[in-house]
């Protein structure tokens, strides 16, 4: 595993121009407005960090990536290279969700799950050289179970100076809810928890700075108040630190071939016998260590 080139984090403090444009009242709308203001075509995968600060707009009170865009394309994958007793000939299609129906809420690079209720698929099955679509009340016959999706991203080899920061990211299917998975262990929380990789790609991480602050890009910023009516935001090295904290919770994915090998690992890592913290090639580095102060003025 290497760090970021240290060349990215060059500079002092932040603009005053890079905070105001950087400032968000909700991660919906008004993140996409900003994204598109800073480059970002409304089509593209393209990501960004949220930080929340306090009511006076002094401290940060936590952080979250929020990602957006991607082109909702079919895949379709055999079903039973998922469930290990489904029936042959059968097939499921995934369109594949657009990046903001995928939350980091819990911070990190590592997506909540989606379950299968909220994805548009289905099931057919080959009978007789023609296809024929699989009913609700057919699933279980075929041995077809639940599944869910989730985004595990991490630092793309491409960052760099002139190219900026980009996240690999990886498009994982499960074989059951994330519920359910819960129920089994809590460590299905961890990117490493084994699953079925059917997409992966890059995407931007946007706003990049008009002015070296020493981080490569900036946070959107949900103020507690408006900075027109609260001029004030964390200094820099809190900020700094704050995108570490969110850039730095990655890991590699786990990308299980056949069911079998799966449910191996599945019970692995109940028993306490597999490790899913395998760190991604390329990591974030620690900020430095400076002195924080309790805000500063815009």
């Amino acid at each position: 595993m290497s760090e970021l080139g240290r060349e990215l984090f060059e500079g002092g403090d932040i603009a005053e121009t890079d905070i105001t444009r950087c400032e968000v009242r909700n991660v919906g709308e008004a993140v996409d407005n900003v994204l598109a203001d800073n480059g970002w075509n409304k089509k593209d995968p393209v990501a960004a960090i949220v930080l929340s600060l306090s009511q006076d707009n002094e401290r940060v009170l936590g952080g979250e990536l929020v990602a957006r865009g991607g082109d909702e394309e079919e895949r379709q994958c055999e079903a039973k290279k998922i469930w290990a007793n489904v029936e042959k000939d059968v097939t499921l299609t995934v369109t594949l969700p657009s990046m903001d129906a995928f939350d980091f809420s819990e911070g990190g690079l590592t997506s909540n799950f989606v379950d299968d209720e909220e994805v548009v698929h289905y099931f057919h099955v080959r009978d007789g050289g023609r296809s024929q679509p699989v009913l609700d009340n057919q699933l279980q016959e075929l041995g077809i179970g639940r599944f869910s999706l989730r985004l595990v991203c991490h630092l793309a080899s491409r960052s760099s100076k002139e190219n900026g920061i980009w996240l690999k990211y990886h498009l994982m299917l499960f074989p059951e809810t994330g519920n359910r998975m819960f129920e089994m262990t809590e460590k299905a929380r961890l990117p490493g928890w084994p699953g079925f990789k059917i997409a992966e790609g890059a995407m931007a991480v946007l706003p990049a700075a008009t002015v070296a602050w020493g981080c490569p890009v900036l946070p959107l910023m949900r103020t507690g108040r408006s900075f027109a009516e609260k001029p004030q935001s964390p200094d820099a090295a809190a900020l700094r630190a704050a995108v570490a904290g969110v850039m730095r919770r990655a890991g590699a994915p786990h990308n299980s071939r056949t069911p079998v090998s799966l449910a191996a690992n599945w019970d692995k890592t109940c028993k306490g016998t597999a490790n899913l913290e395998k760190p991604p090639p390329l990591q974030w580095p620690q900020p430095g260590e400076k002195e924080k102060t309790p805000g500063r003025d815009l």
